[in-house]
């Protein structure tokens, strides 16, 4: 498999030791904005027209990543984050009658593995449910927010 090497933004979320451990080589730091880097092999870039990020999925077409650019005349800003495989998300459900929103965790590829309950009073219930779905999940899968856990 081959390597795809890029100039991309050199600041790093979580950090950059997270990319390395995953495969990332940084080769250049040319300045202060941007780094040219190699992607761990068989990872690519996938642009979408119109947006200003760019999506890295890894050799299975996962998503696990995204290059975030904002350069024109007034901005020059952008950075490259690592995804965890799991994340807290709402959800909107219906059982026929009813349209709710559900407090959710859902896996990569959106499908949810957990639902923490029905957000029909967001403002007093929300912090009790995340609660909830991160007891879950860290019971369920320790160090679930490392974005480099639980891909393989």
């Amino acid at each position: 498999m081959n390597q795809q090497s890029y100039w991309i933004p050199n600041t790093f979320f979580p950090c950059q030791e997270a990319f390395a451990q995953v495969g990332f080589k940084v080769h250049d730091m040319a300045s202060e904005e941007m780094a040219y880097m190699t992607l761990p092999i068989g990872w690519k870039c996938k642009r979408y027209d119109g947006c200003s990020f760019v999506q890295i999925v890894d050799e299975k077409d996962r998503p696990r990543g995204q290059i975030v650019r904002k350069w024109n005349s007034e901005e020059k800003h952008g950075f490259l984050q690592l995804n965890p495989r799991y994340k807290i998300s709402t959800e909107v459900a219906e059982d026929g009658k009813h349209v709710m929103l559900n407090l959710v965790v859902k896996d990569y590829d959106d499908a949810v593995i957990y639902t923490a309950g029905d957000l029909e009073d967001y403002l007093s219930n929300c912090d009790a449910l995340e609660q909830k779905a991160r007891a879950y999940m860290d019971r369920r899968y320790p160090g679930w927010e490392n974005p480099n856990n639980y891909w393989d």
